[in-house]
C-alpha cells in the first residue's frame, strides 16, 4: 500500500496487487478523509478477497452498482411509481388521499428501505401506528394501498411477494355496524338550524354546506361532496 500525490486529488491511498498474472491497482481513498488506519483496513479486506480469488476492484464496482440499483428500488421510489401509474384512472380526491396516506404514514418509517427487504412485521408496525391514533379504517386503507405498491414492485421484479397479504389478519379488524347518524327528527332540525345560523359568518365551512345539501338531496356524503353544480341543476 502506498500514498500517491496529484495536483487535482492531493494525496490518496493505493494498493497494488496481482491477480491471474495481471498487475492491478485498487483505490483506497483520499487522505486525510481516509486515515492510515482506515486505509490499512481496506488493504486487509482486499487481501482477504484476493485469498478467495475475488478481484477487489471488481467487487468494489459491483457493490457500487448494487447500491445504485437499491436506491431505485426503495419503498418511496416504488410507491411514487405506483401512484404515477394509477393517477390517470383515479379521481383527484382519491389520488390525493392515497398519496397523503403514504407520505404521512409509510414514508417516515420505510421510505428509504429497499422494498424487497422489508419484513411483514415492519409494515404491520407502520399500520399499527395509524390504528393507535384511533384510525382503524385509515390503517386498513393504508394496508390496502401498500398491497398495491408491493404488487407493483413484484411486477417490476423488485419484490418477490406481497407482504401486506401476510399481515392483513393481524391488523385489528374494522368495526362493523352503521356510521353514526342522527335519527331523531328534532335533533336533525337543531343541526340544520345551527348550520343556517352560521351560514353568513366566518365559521361557515364547506362541511356545513354539505350537511344542508345532504338533507335536501338524500344522497351519500361522498356523492354530494363530488357533485358538480351542473349535476345539481340538472
Amino acid at each position: 500500500m502506498v500514498t500517491c500525490t496529484s495536483k487535482r486529488a492531493g494525496k490518496y491511498w493505493r494498493l497494488a496487487y496481482r491477480l491471474e498474472g495481471k498487475q492491478k491497482t485498487l483505490a483506497l481513498g483520499v487522505y486525510p478523509a481516509i486515515t492510515l488506519a482506515q486505509a490499512r483496513r481496506g488493504r486487509d479486506d482486499a487481501r482477504a478477497l484476493l485469498a478467495q480469488g475475488i478481484d477487489p476492484s471488481q467487487n468494489k464496482q459491483r457493490l457500487k452498482e448494487d447500491k445504485a440499483v437499491a436506491a431505485l428500488n426503495t419503498v418511496e421510489a416504488m410507491y411514487r411509481a405506483y401512484l404515477a401509474n394509477k393517477r390517470p384512472g383515479w379521481s383527484t380526491t382519491h389520488y390525493d388521499r392515497e398519496a397523503r396516506s403514504l407520505e404521512k404514514d409509510l414514508y417516515p418509517f420505510l421510505g428509504q428501505r429497499v422494498i424487497g427487504e422489508v419484513e411483514p412485521t415492519e409494515l404491520l408496525k407502520a399500520c399499527e401506528r395509524v390504528r393507535d391514533r384511533d384510525a382503524v379504517e385509515s390503517a386498513h386503507r393504508l394496508l390496502t394501498t401498500a398491497s398495491g405498491v408491493w404488487q407493483y414492485a413484484i411486477a417490476r421484479s423488485c419484490a418477490t411477494r406481497d407482504i401486506a397479504q401476510d399481515i392483513k389478519k393481524a391488523l385489528k379488524p374494522r368495526q362493523k355496524g352503521h356510521f353514526p347518524a342522527i335519527t331523531d327528527p328534532g335533533k336533525l332540525g337543531e343541526l340544520l338550524d345551527a348550520t343556517h345560523r352560521i351560514q353568513n359568518t366566518s365559521n361557515f365551512s364547506h362541511r356545513a354546506c354539505q350537511v344542508k345539501a345532504n338533507a335536501m338531496l338524500n344522497a351519500a356524503p361522498a356523492k354530494v361532496m363530488n357533485h358538480t353544480s351542473t349535476a345539481i341543476e340538472a
